[in-house]
């Protein structure tokens, strides 16, 4: 179950006016969040957190390439 998932049985559970409440606090949340973030945040440093050290790159497209081919039916 992702955290999506989670959160959305947690607020079937929460009454009509509740669950009002709720989105209408995290919409403050996000759009506070959107108006103070002035930071550049780098796309290697926020995609770090979610491959290895070691991730293969060249290899990973590798494999998606090929999975294309299969499925196209094309000698590239």
């Amino acid at each position: 179950m992702n955290d999506l998932e989670h959160v959305t049985i947690l607020a079937n559970h929460l009454s009509p006016t509740k669950q009002l409440q709720l989105v209408k606090y995290l919409l403050g949340r996000l759009s506070q969040r959107s108006l103070n973030k002035k930071e550049h945040v780098s796309l290697r440093g926020s995609w770090k957190i979610d491959f290895p050290e070691d991730f293969n790159l060249d290899q990973a497209l590798q494999e998606i390439r090929d999975g294309w081919k299969k499925e196209m039916d094309v000698d590239v």
